[in-house]
């Protein structure tokens, strides 16, 4: 008896002891977090060829909640999708903890060990990322490790398995990675940054097929030079990966070496910027597993022009991740103030033209630009302050895409669309905004029109009204309608309309979006 008292009283103290404990931490630590829940509910709408599924409820919801104290940080993450809304992979259906980590983040180093993401160079040989507009998470599950033995030198090593949908795919991805600033090292008042960096990738998967072409590891190697000074600077990077199988939309397979070539330039003073960016890429599709689209290891944006206006975002551009040659110059001027010329003031131009080829492999050149044009557009965006309670934006844009060589279709589809687009303010936390935007069809396409008014009544509440119309024989309307309400860091969104078959982008990545109807609601908060 007396030996199971002193058993219990040495339980008891031990909890009190711990209860203590983890009050202290709980005091001193802090807690933050976020919760997203986007829902629609579809009905069958046969005038813009939208089929509701059976379940016609879709609903895509995150939690994610993170603890600091200290050098020591940790957090979860759970996801629902009961069942996805449309648009996401339906593999992704279910419900999970689809996160959990803990990191310890020193001077000298940073150590995490669960889920994370992660970054080397420019991405173009590894990025780990989540973007949940395109359904887009592929975190590795493992450990990474950051050195920071000087502070001009940073090393990374990563070590895992890529998420895929809900669960972890069966590959392994390895990596390290390194950067070093070289003037920094030997005079900290220098003015020039020049930085050399380079990456190794290994994607391990296991193959036990008759086709001795197949890999079962595939590594991939990068260098990269960075170079800045005031208002210049110059980033190249090159990345070689090994043979695997690649499938063009033909459906031929090719085993050549996959290679990236990005080289980019910047130049900004007050009231002007420009960037210069050109890419050659061949056969750098890297995926964590051979059969699965869902995941990449690397990250091969569009280098376009990201467009903010509806009519010019009917076809954007992908990148031809086994073939391609081309880049984009951007630049942006404002007009000073202090101008003789009194309409000037408060002019702000911007001049963008991208423009992609397919290479020609017939020539040993390694710039050689073949017959095929991908994509062209030319954009000028003229945006005229008037007063601080009015201001005006005029875009013209030219389009060129060919739907035959980039999504295996046919044609080339070729545009014009003008965009006006003005701000007012009716009172002091009102403002009205209107766009009209016209797409002049030249080849391949309809006439196409957008209307939209949105009325903002900051900071809480923001109403507004669009539509798409069809100039065609049956001139489809793709109405929508509604509002948002924000509350401090809370806000809920509904909106009630028709949504047009073709593309979600964010970041120079798209999707394809089949069309459909009904009521969307939107909720979120972040603590």
């Amino acid at each position: 008896m007396t030996t199971i008292r002193n058993l219990f009283l040495a339980a008891l103290i031990s909890i009190i002891s711990f209860s203590d404990i983890f009050g202290q931490i709980i005091q001193n630590g802090t807690f933050s977090g976020s919760f997203e829940s986007n829902n629609n509910f579809y009905q069958t709408d046969s005038a813009v060829n939208a089929i509701a599924p059976d379940d016609k409820l879709g609903s895509n919801t995150y939690f994610k909640f993170d603890y600091k104290i200290g050098k020591f940080t940790a957090g979860i993450q759970y996801e629902a999708y009961l069942p996805p809304q449309v648009g996401y992979s339906q593999l992704l259906e279910g419900n999970k903890l689809t996160g959990r980590y803990a990191s310890y983040n020193d001077s000298l180093f940073t150590f995490t060990v669960g889920t994370f993401y992660e970054q080397f160079g420019n991405g173009l040989i590894f990025r780990s990322y989540e973007e949940r507009a395109l359904g887009i998470n592929n975190s590795l599950d493992g450990f990474s490790l950051k050195l920071n033995p000087h502070k001009s030198a940073t090393i990374k090593a990563i070590w895992g398995k890529q998420r895929k949908y809900l669960d972890n795919g069966e590959s392994t991805i390895r990596g390290i990675d390194g950067e070093i600033d070289i003037l920094s090292m030997f005079n900290n008042e220098s003015n020039y940054l020049l930085s050399i960096g380079g990456s190794f990738v290994n994607r391990y998967q296991p193959y036990t097929g008759p086709d001795e072409n197949i890999p079962t590891s595939v590594n991939a190697f990068a260098s990269r030079l960075k170079f800045e000074y005031k208002a210049y600077s110059v980033n190249a990077e090159y990345v070689n990966k090994q043979k695997e199988p690649q499938q063009i939309h033909s459906g031929q397979i090719t085993y050549n070496e996959g290679s990236a070539l990005l080289l980019q330039q910047t130049i900004t003073a007050k009231g002007f910027g420009s960037t210069l960016s050109l890419r050659r890429i061949e056969n750098i599709d890297y995926r964590s597993e051979r059969e699965d689209d869902y995941s990449k290891i690397n990250y091969i944006p569009a280098l376009t022009k990201q467009h903010k206006y509806m009519l010019a975002n009917f076809h954007p551009y992908s990148s031809q991740l086994i073939d391609e040659i081309g880049g984009q110059l951007d630049v942006f001027y404002s007009v000073p103030r202090n101008t003789s010329i009194t309409w000037a003031k408060g002019l702000k131009v911007n001049f963008n033209i991208s423009r992609y080829w397919k290479t020609d492999s017939n020539n040993s050149n390694y710039f050689s630009i073949g017959d095929t044009l991908f994509y062209n557009d030319i954009s000028v965006e003229i945006e005229k302050k008037f007063s601080s309670g009015f201001k005006t934006n005029v875009s013209f844009i030219n389009q060129e895409y060919n739907k035959g060589a980039i999504t295996g279709g046919s044609g080339v589809i070729k545009a014009n669309i003008t965009v006006i687009e003005s701000s007012i303010r009716l009172k002091n936390n009102v403002w009205l905004k209107i766009e009209l935007s016209e797409l002049f069809p030249i080849q391949n396409e309809n006439n196409w029109t957008y209307i939209m008014s949105e009325l903002s009544v900051a900071p809480k509440w923001t109403l507004f009204v669009s539509d798409i119309i069809e100039h065609s024989t049956k001139n489809t309307h793709y109405y929508n309608f509604g509002f948002s309400y924000t509350r401090n860091a809370s806000r809920i969104a509904i909106n009630w309309g028709r949504n047009k078959e073709g593309y979600s982008c964010a970041g120079g990545i798209c999707k394809p979006v089949p069309s459909y109807s009904g009521l969307g609601v939107s909720v979120s908060t972040t603590f």
